[in-house]
């Protein structure tokens, strides 16, 4: 069953001001027509833009539309079973249990297009972040900026993108509501002799149609998002600004950047992320200067495009809201040489043959002289220095992304 078209306004402004997210950028913001007049199928098949915000977006929602469809074909499953069952006692006709087995059979088949077109998008992903990390820092499509763009107010931006939200995304988010609620309503009437088999399975198709609506009223407002930044600052949005962007968005979309952050760690487990060995997993504790630690989870910080890194121990927060890394992986990947200095006990970092930055006590980056404070001070524990993810912006200058009520964050190496 198609999906019906989504009815989406212009989005109307056109507006100046400057600089998003502090990032340093002006971009402009042209009135655009959101283009959401397509279905699921024609959605999947469409090629996606060639960022890595894009192709994420491709990947998130063909992954839910997997798990939305999963569940619908476990029960079109057991009923087929139980209405064959009924028909063999003559409690029910043989053409129920044949309607009831082809709805089994196109839920089926409908499971393995939603699969490969999951496992397509997946492939694009990776393959685009793999040609990235041989490309190097700064050589990908978000950095192809134009000149020429104009500026705009990200107040205004944000508003027009909050408007854009409640007109698409809310009223199919309320449209599936109320077909959860009938589903549950057929569940008791079957319980009860009141309805059979096929009123439980109508309630369950539509209740499918309405959640695939709503992943593709959610993929087009993603799209809407990138496509005006775009327009507006000459480049793609990339992977931090555009988590930064769902995040600035109002209260009804916080839902979304759950699903943005559970997206990537969903990639982050397919490209080999784990739970390290029990010996690694670190307990709560107390460190000298009074900051209390927890162990976080492998994927707390997701590493973009190299989620697989190989940790000696997980991520930890500490108190004051930050996120500690293992300093060595994470420094090696990114071309650094780090150096122990046993007799201050203070790691170093080493870029090529370029002089070595010290970490010194007390929350200072030294390097020729020259002291840096840094936003959280590193410290040792268990023979492995940690540094805050703040600590990779300021020194190696990496993208990041922290949220401490969700406990989730974001490390893009590749396109600061």
């Amino acid at each position: 069953m198609s999906c019906r078209k989504l009815a989406v306004r212009p989005l109307l402004l056109v507006i100046v001001l400057y600089a998003l997210f502090g990032g340093g950028e002006r971009f402009a913001f042209a009135a655009q027509s959101a283009d959401t007049g397509k279905d699921i199928a024609a959605s999947e098949a469409a090629a996606p833009a060639q960022s890595g915000s894009g192709l994420f977006v491709s990947y998130m929602f063909a992954s839910q539309r997997v798990e939305r469809i999963k569940p619908y074909v476990a029960e079109m499953t057991r009923l087929t079973t139980e209405a064959g069952q009924l028909a063999q006692f003559g409690l029910a006709t043989s053409d129920a249990a044949a309607s009831m087995s082809e709805r089994q059979r196109t839920s089926a088949e409908r499971l393995k297009q939603a699969v490969e077109s999951k496992e397509a998008s997946y492939a694009q992903l990776s393959g685009y972040f793999s040609t990235m990390m041989k490309a190097g820092p700064g050589e990908g499509p978000e950095h192809a900026s134009d000149p020429a763009a104009a500026a705009v107010d990200e107040s205004a931006w944000m508003d027009e993108l909050g408007r854009l939200w409640v007109q698409t995304v809310q009223p199919a988010a309320e449209a599936e509501a109320l077909t959860k609620q009938a589903v549950q309503s057929a569940k008791l009437q079957q319980r009860f002799g009141l309805a059979g088999a096929d009123g439980l399975a109508a309630a369950q198709a539509t209740d499918l149609e309405a959640g695939l609506r709503l992943i593709e009223a959610k993929e087009t407002f993603c799209r809407s998002l990138i496509d005006t930044y775009q327009q507006g600052n000459g480049k793609p949005i990339d992977i931090i600004h555009m988590t930064k962007a769902i995040q600035h968005l109002s209260a009804g979309s916080a839902s979304l950047l759950q699903e943005w952050l559970a997206g990537w760690q969903d990639y982050a487990v397919k490209q080999g992320a784990g739970t390290p060995a029990p010996s690694a997993v670190l307990p709560s504790d107390t460190l000298p200067d009074g900051r209390k630690i927890e162990s976080l989870s492998v994927t707390a910080v997701v590493y973009v495009p190299q989620p697989s890194i190989s940790l000696p121990q997980p991520p930890v927060w500490a108190g004051g809201g930050e996120v500690y890394l293992p300093l060595r992986p994470y420094a090696e990947s990114l071309g650094y040489t780090v150096e122990w200095d046993a007799a201050a006990s203070v790691a170093g970092l080493r870029k090529g043959d370029g002089e070595t930055g010290w970490l010194e006590p007390g929350g200072k980056f030294v390097m020729g002289g020259q002291a840096l404070e840094l936003a959280s001070a590193p410290f040792a524990y268990q023979q492995v220095t940690y540094v805050p993810l703040s600590f990779f912006s300021q020194i190696m200058g990496v993208e990041t992304y922290w949220n401490e009520e969700l406990r989730q964050g974001i490390m893009m190496p590749y396109w600061k």
